[in-house]
């Protein structure tokens, strides 16, 4: 288990960071109508009902999308274990920048819809 007291943060300078482009709000709102949150048990911890994604789900977005969801990790219950097994990891901030996407271009058609009805 991990423990973050004052958050988690990760390095977004602008200076660290080359060919910025915005996200394309279509492939954002695809991807939110193609990947669904799941309920699941976790069968290495214990059998409380879970909510979050499937790892495997964010393997195909579009790479302009970003690259980066997934990763492959060594998994195992003891850290001397030979018999570690790879697993795919999957960075949960990153979908939330997926989301901001498909907020922003929910925003802007809803006061477009406000301003043709105060006409």
């Amino acid at each position: 288990m991990v423990t973050f007291y004052f958050g988690h943060q990760n390095a977004s300078d602008r200076s660290l960071k080359d060919n910025i482009q915005d996200v394309n709000e279509d492939e954002a709102i695809q991807a939110l109508k193609t990947i669904s949150a799941k309920t699941y048990t976790r069968k290495d911890i214990d059998s409380k009902n879970r909510i979050g994604f499937i790892a495997q789900d964010f393997e195909n977005l579009p790479s302009s999308l970003g690259e980066n969801y997934c990763q492959t990790s060594l998994m195992s219950n003891d850290r001397y274990d030979e018999n570690k097994k790879e697993i795919l990891t999957l960075d949960y901030d990153r979908t939330s920048v997926l989301l901001w996407q498909c907020c922003k271009n929910l925003l802007a058609r809803v006061e477009a819809l406000e301003a043709k009805n105060k006409k």
